[in-house]
Parts: C-alpha cells; structure tokens; sequence
C-alpha cells in the first residue's frame, strides 16, 4: 500500500524514487517487490505517467 501512495511522486522526490527502487531491489516481501517495480523507472505505472508535453496555444 505504500508503493501506492509514494508512486506518484517518484518524479517529483528524488527521496520516493530512492525508497521505491531500494523497496524494488532489497524488499524480502515479494508483492512489495512487485508494487515498487511498477512504479519505479521502466515499470508500467511509471511510463503511464509520463508528463505529456505543453499544448500550444491559438490565438
């Protein structure tokens, strides 16, 4: 659950991509294991969240 609540912000905190990609390597648990790698670099929930590029605007 936590993975969850941090996941979010791994692009923003250089302190949440640290705690999920150690929680991805080192974890004993498996499903934290899991949890993390989709939300650290190269998971899915990571590349879904890619920030999309600014709209022009018309004038």
């Amino acid at each position: 659950m936590a993975g969850e609540l941090v996941g979010p912000w791994v692009r923003r905190r250089p302190d949440a991509l640290a705690a999920l990609t150690r929680a991805h390597d080192e974890d004993p648990s498996p499903p934290v294991r899991k949890k993390a790698g989709w939300y650290a670099p190269g998971g899915p929930a990571h590349r879904r969240t890619v920030p999309r590029p600014a709209r022009a605007v018309r004038r």
